[in-house]
């Protein structure tokens, strides 16, 4: 079984009046991605491999990701997720190595909103239409698919 884990970047700045791809993470942002790295820790969850957006507020949540609970797993910065809509992320993940059993993507919306609802094949369809509405910061979405090599 192969699992994925779309990750929104946690909370910012506001984008008024400054550089969008230079925003960095609010303290509450800070905090809440922590929060979710030792959430993910605690309850014993795997991944091989983090990529992420390299955006500023991107690359801060994947450091504290890492920090948390992915301490010495592979991870890069891909610029590809930058703003990417549904189709780039697809892409990407069609093009993850096989090494990469489990992978978490640390992007931006509406892209991985998107991305997320395309590739939630089944599900509660109350939690699916939540999903459609909104995807907040620092959220994520697992999705686990059976291998059909």
């Amino acid at each position: 079984m192969r699992r994925l884990i779309l990750l929104r970047h946690a909370k910012t700045e506001p984008g008024e009046g400054m550089d969008d791809f230079q925003r960095r993470l609010l303290p509450r942002g800070r905090a809440d991605a922590k929060r979710l790295a030792q959430w993910f820790h605690k309850n014993r969850q795997s991944a091989d491999l983090l990529i992420h957006s390299d955006a500023l507020r991107a690359a801060e949540t994947a450091d504290l990701i890492e920090e948390g609970w992915l301490q010495g797993r592979p991870r890069r910065a891909e610029h590809s997720l930058y703003m990417a809509d549904w189709r780039g992320i697809l892409k990407l993940v069609r093009a993850l190595p096989e090494s990469a059993a489990n992978a978490v993507i640390v992007g931006h919306n509406p892209g991985l909103a998107e991305a997320a609802n395309i590739l939630t094949g089944a599900g509660s369809d109350a939690l699916r239409a939540r999903l459609g509405e909104t995807f907040p910061a620092c959220a994520g979405h697992v999705i686990a698919s059976q291998r059909t090599r």
